[in-house]
């Protein structure tokens, strides 16, 4: 739980750091851009399951991951574009040692912040999206159930993720409001997770695992405008490949708000 209030207190700390370099482009690019810069929001949400565990060593642990939360998007100029995004989700997850009828708790809490640039110089249709951003993701877990049908168990799991990502989206724009995106790019990921169990009143176990990778990953997405709201939809497949091959897909969409500064 310590690790978990710490993860907590970075990505508050992260947030901040982030809105104060928002509200720094802002003062600096306004006198220098003919558009005056904009601040958007939207209401985001999403969720990624890994298709199969991701296996260390001889340790094997399932990802999913998922948020309901809010975008932030500050437009420097007509091409590019500084986002921060936060998210958070509560569920329910089995518990894997106990028995069938066994669940707890899941709280997952995910940032992103990145930097957004199109290259739209082209007398066809066609403009181009350069992306870099990282995204941040903790998991705290707690399960209460019964070991081997005969001893209780209180079991938990503290984990952060990190995603560092480079990619190039090829835009064809159907008219003004509807956009429709293919792309890839380069993922650097990280993962470190401990799982805590107590089974009965003596046997206390820990374990933990820490993986990281380079791999690829590709997205197709779609951006259209409904009742004068822009909405934007998307999915994503990563290799996330450590000691086996997995695939790690995800689904997300937004809507903007009607508030603009």
């Amino acid at each position: 739980m310590q690790t978990y209030t710490a993860n907590l207190n970075n990505k508050c700390l992260i947030v901040l750091v982030a809105l104060v370099l928002v509200l720094f482009c802002k003062s600096t690019f306004a006198s220098d851009t003919s558009d005056s810069p904009r601040l958007s929001l939207a209401v985001i949400g999403g969720v990624g399951l890994a298709q199969s565990d991701i296996q260390v060593n001889d340790l094997a642990f399932p990802y999913v991951t998922g948020f309901i939360g809010v975008g932030s998007k500050y437009q420097l100029n007509d091409a590019s574009n500084l986002f921060v995004n936060y998210g958070q989700l509560a569920t329910s997850k089995k518990c894997a040692t106990c028995d069938e009828d066994a669940s707890g708790s899941l709280d997952i809490e995910t940032i992103k912040f990145g930097y957004n640039y199109r290259y739209s110089d082209f007398t066809s249709p066609i403009s181009i999206d350069l992306q870099l951003s990282k995204e941040l993701t903790t998991h705290f877990g707690e399960a209460l159930g019964v070991f081997d049908l005969s001893e209780p168990v209180t079991a938990s799991i503290d984990s952060s993720s990190t995603f560092t990502r480079g990619s190039v989206g090829l835009n064809y724009h159907l008219n003004d409001e509807v956009v429709l995106t293919a792309g890839g790019g380069i993922n650097k990921w990280d993962m470190s997770a401990t799982a805590k169990s107590i089974i009965g009143s003596d046997i206390r176990i820990s374990t933990q695992i820490e993986i990281g990778e380079t791999d690829r990953f590709y997205f197709i997405e779609s951006s259209f405008v409904v009742f004068g709201r822009a909405i934007n939809l998307g999915v994503r497949q990563s290799n996330l490949n450590a000691d086996n091959e997995s695939l790690f897909r995800e689904v997300y969409a937004g809507i903007s708000l009607p508030w603009s500064f």
